[in-house]
């Protein structure tokens, strides 16, 4: 049973109960579907139980211009049906033949013809015309009672009035957050919990009006839509109106629904804007789009539109303005003259994504899924995942992206079920930086991504991408020590410096560096040297110590500090060139200076 089936029943079962006097409220926000569910699920569900009376309050200033047009719709539902079956019964050709015309019923005319006449002056008292028409069971909906220019209080009253004096069921199809001023309820109860105010919500309005709700209304149900059986509907709609074929709206609801679903944005009214403006936006062309292209431009704009619409920031564009995708913004805001640029932006969008198609496949998994990933459903995002987790394992993924993809799962822990398997990756990403055979200069030098994808999530997530970054790169910076510590692989100590330097970045960044250094293996580079590379070699230990505190160091640090310290001041001891031994003198005043930095 799904939601329609259930508020089907609750009206059922209330027009069933004429003991109980009273009308009832379905509630939802503007463009929920509200009205799709009335005529389309309940006056079918309904049909030969209950005559409908339907009535919008849309505009209507007073109640006795709302009591004229129900009336009107009485009196018309009343009579005109008996006569026209009473004519029929009499074989009454005239008026069939004017029923059935090409022309269609034109209402004044048949009126005239069963001699009925509406006349708001003559118009005999409402309750007159409900009590003789006891016999019928009738079911007024009252829909956009909050667009009414009535007083809410005063069309309370005048629905109690129908339900208690005339016995009638009514249905009031609202959006009761405009009522409750929902936003200011909110509002007081956070103060609430700050402790500013009291915790009665004091609006003298809405008091009121919730002690006229509980007299006329007995049940309130808090209408969610099919928003799948919706969505269906409009995008068929549009797909047989414009006569659609290589690219439907069908063919991509799963973005549609998506990218609604993302925004919590159920306002049909925004999709079927956005729908409109993709249709305008291709116009006769719109058969012979590219469909990645078609795809684009459907999704940006629906996701501007809501934005336009809600005022709430839409993310997930990256850097794609480079081809253009925010001048559709500009187009959903009205700006119609990007329409005559729509062949140039596909041809650019098109070698975008032909290029994009010619790069690995570790590129394409960042740039067309990950980055997407709120396009997607649940499940299909943990499909991506999961993909992620074979082929990193596989191999398959490049480990220079390790990085790249761990900062985009690392914020989405909290959408999938199973939010271990992101943790896996984590660990399978480090383990493999240990012990495969990596390019560790391409992994330093390789460019991270800053704050930005972390804003909605929060400083906390950031911090376990941060966290991840400084193992990752531990591991690097000691995999690159090791590859120093051997005591074969340097004939001199320029040597060892130019090495330092490839790496440099990432090293001072650290601020790590003797402890992962063999001190004998360096002392004897030391004996060796001239000194313009003793003079190279402070310049890069003073890069890597001189800004560093007791955060960014390891213990280790200031014991091979001074161990060199101890092994330089034999070095000097022995030396006999005078400028040379000033170069180790002054090396060992700076090495004591940093292991001071510990003390």
């Amino acid at each position: 049973m799904n939601n329609y089936d259930k508020y089907n029943l609750i009206i059922k079962n209330y027009l069933k109960q004429s003991e109980v006097k009273g009308a009832i409220m379905l509630t939802a926000p503007w463009g929920s579907g509200k009205s799709y569910y009335v005529e389309q699920s309940l006056k079918k569900y309904l049909k030969n139980k209950v005559d409908i009376i339907n009535v919008s309050l849309y505009g209507i200033s007073s109640i006795q211009e709302l009591n004229n047009v129900l009336l009107n719709n009485y009196i018309t539902r009343i009579k005109v049906v008996n006569q026209i079956n009473q004519s029929i019964d009499n074989n009454d050709n005239s008026i069939i033949k004017l029923i059935t015309s090409k022309s269609g019923v034109l209402i004044t005319k048949l009126l005239e013809k069963i001699n009925v006449t509406i006349d708001n002056g003559d118009i005999p008292k409402i309750n007159e015309f409900f009590e003789n028409s006891s016999k019928n069971k009738f079911l007024i909906v009252f829909e956009d009672i909050e667009r009414s220019k009535i007083d809410i209080l005063e069309l309370l009253g005048y629905v109690n009035n129908l339900t208690d004096t005339s016995n009638m069921k009514v249905l009031l199809v609202a959006n009761e957050n405009i009522f409750l001023k929902k936003n200011d309820i909110e509002k007081s109860l956070i103060l609430n919990i700050e402790g500013t105010t009291k915790n009665k919500v004091t609006d003298e309005n809405i008091e009121k009006y919730l002690r006229s709700k509980e007299k006329t209304i007995i049940d309130t149900i808090h209408f969610e839509p099919e928003n799948e059986e919706v969505i269906n509907n409009i995008v068929l709609h549009f797909d047989k109106k414009y006569k659609l074929r290589e690219h439907t709206f069908a063919k991509y609801k799963e973005t549609i629904v998506n990218i609604l679903k993302n925004k919590n944005c159920y306002n049909y009214r925004i999709l079927i804007f956005a729908l409109q403006k993709v249709i305008d936006y291709f116009g006769k062309s719109i058969n012979n789009r590219n469909g990645e292209f078609f795809h684009i431009v459907l999704s940006s704009i629906l996701r501007f539109a809501i934005q336009e619409r809600t005022h709430i920031e839409y993310d997930g564009f990256g850097d794609n303005d480079s081809i253009g995708i925010y001048s559709l913004k500009n187009y959903v805001c009205g700006d119609i003259s990007v329409i005559e640029n729509i062949d140039v932006f596909e041809k650019r969008y098109v070698e975008y994504i032909n290029e994009w198609n010619k790069d690995d496949y570790s590129k394409n998994l960042i740039e067309r899924k990950l980055k997407w990933w709120f396009t997607y459903e649940q499940r299909e995002f943990e499909t991506i995942i999961q993909e992620v987790l074979d082929n990193i394992k596989t191999g398959k993924i490049k480990y220079d992206y390790y990085k790249d993809i761990m900062y985009f799962l690392l914020p989405l822990r909290e959408f999938v079920n199973n939010g271990s398997i992101i943790d896996d990756i984590k660990d399978i990403c480090l383990k493999n930086i240990k012990q495969l055979d990596i390019d560790i200069e391409l992994l330093l030098k390789n460019q991270q991504f800053g704050y930005d994808f972390f804003i909605e999530s929060g400083d906390v997530k950031y911090d376990e991408y941060k966290e991840f970054v400084k193992k990752y790169n531990l591991i690097l910076n000691t995999r690159q020590a090791n590859s120093l510590n051997e005591t074969t692989g340097f004939n001199s100590l320029g040597e060892f410096i130019n090495e330092i330097n490839k790496s440099e970045k990432n090293i001072h960044q650290s601020h790590e560096f003797l402890k992962d250094i063999h001190i004998v293996m360096l002392s004897e580079l030391i004996k060796k040297s001239n000194p313009k590379e003793i003079w190279k070699l402070r310049g890069q230990i003073h890069l890597i110590y001189a800004m560093s505190n007791l955060k960014e160091v390891y213990p280790n640090d200031k014991t091979n500090i001074d161990k060199l310290k101890e092994q330089c001041e034999i070095i000097m001891k022995k030396e006999k060139d005078k400028i040379k031994q000033q170069n180790i003198k002054w090396l060992i005043n700076d090495l004591v200076k940093y292991s001071n930095l510990y003390n």
